[in-house]
């Protein structure tokens, strides 16, 4: 038995999220506050580089010329596009000068020229990016936020972190999210279908206040377009299965069925995957699991290429590691794909599903 490159389903675990922050960043939270990926959780209000404007060469004048052609003065308040300078006359027309950014006329330098704009200080603002409750505060470095949840990593994520009610809209694993399914008030909820095949559904769903879906899989030529979509997708899409699947494992479809009401986070990650997080009741007794460990007979996808979303059961585990045609000597299995092919596939690139 071996351990696999990726657990697929955690019925029970703490999920745990640090959010790293500015040294002086202003906790916008508190111990045992609620937070959703929306939530803002820290300010810092940073400071813009100062602006200079070469006004002089732009008007083509030098020392005290300038002076006679400001409009605006040390200390004056500009917004962008604001006139700054001008000179005007019959001899080479009419030239003026215009603030490229809002801010506060900190200098006139005229041995230079040169106009310079202090720049407002910007906030900017970090959220959650996750939901639960903040556990731990440790200003001017982290906020960390937990909750009891079962964790799905998902082939596929678009969009942006989003959380919701998890609602269920089809009664099986294999059945389409179709228009007819998304019906009544979907506000604030992630749906649930096996497979998700048309655009308009996507749009309906959002139309009707879903932020979310979560489906097993799409077809194959809605890959590139989803993917390059401009303007993007109207909502946040995770695929358990992937492009080209037909339906949802069964393992999966059963544990969001069973979660059906909780609030539910679809986390986008770098890698274009997604973590699917559902919250679990403060009181729930999460119990252990064992190690995830590979063995023949244990269900498993595959999470890279050439075989990158296929799914099948493990054959044969070799006892010693084994070269492959690229020349990497490493641990390998062989696995039957549901198209009743068998490939070799490195234990790092298989990911134990259910």
């Amino acid at each position: 038995m071996l351990n696999p490159g990726v657990m697929r389903l955690i019925p029970g675990v703490r999920y745990s999220r640090d959010r790293r922050l500015s040294p002086d960043a202003e906790i916008l939270v508190r111990l045992g506050q609620m937070v959703r990926p929306e939530t803002p959780i820290a300010r810092l209000a940073a400071s813009a580089p100062s602006v200079n404007v070469p006004a002089g060469s732009l008007l083509g004048v030098q020392g005290e010329g300038l002076a006679q052609c400001l409009v605006k003065q040390v200390g004056d308040d500009v917004k962008e596009g604001d006139l700054l300078a001008k000179k005007g006359g019959l001899i080479g027309g009419k030239r003026e000068v215009f603030a490229p950014a809002a801010g506060i006329i900190d200098m006139i330098l005229y041995d230079t020229g040169e106009i310079v704009i202090a720049r407002s200080r910007q906030i900017q603002i970090s959220t959650a990016e996750t939901i639960g409750r903040v556990t731990q505060i440790v200003p001017g470095e982290r906020v960390t936020i937990e909750t009891p949840a079962a964790i799905v990593e998902c082939i596929l994520g678009l969009g942006q972190p989003v959380s919701g009610i998890l609602r269920i809209a089809v009664g099986s694993p294999s059945e389409e999210l179709s228009e007819e399914k998304v019906s009544g008030d979907c506000r604030d909820s992630v749906l649930v279908g096996g497979v998700v095949a048309r655009d308009q559904v996507l749009h309906l769903a959002r139309k009707m206040g879903a932020v979310g879906i979560i489906a097993g899989g799409a077809p194959a030529a809605r890959h590139e377009s989803w993917l390059s979509a401009q303007p993007a997708i109207p909502l946040s899409l995770a695929l358990t299965e992937g492009f080209g699947a037909a339906s949802m494992h069964q393992s999966v479809f059963d544990l969001l069925g069973a979660l059906a009401g909780a609030p539910v986070l679809i986390r986008p990650l770098p890698n274009g995957r997604a973590r699917i997080v559902i919250m679990l009741r403060e009181e729930t007794e999460l119990k252990p699991s064992p190690p995830p460990v590979l063995a023949i007979g244990s269900s498993v996808r595959i999470v890279r290429n050439p075989h990158f979303g296929a799914a099948g059961r493990i054959v044969e585990i070799p006892t010693s590691p084994q070269r492959l045609p690229s020349g990497v000597v490493t641990e390998v299995a062989r696995v039957d794909l549901a198209d009743h092919s068998r490939v070799v596939v490195p234990v790092a690139n298989l990911e134990l599903i259910g």
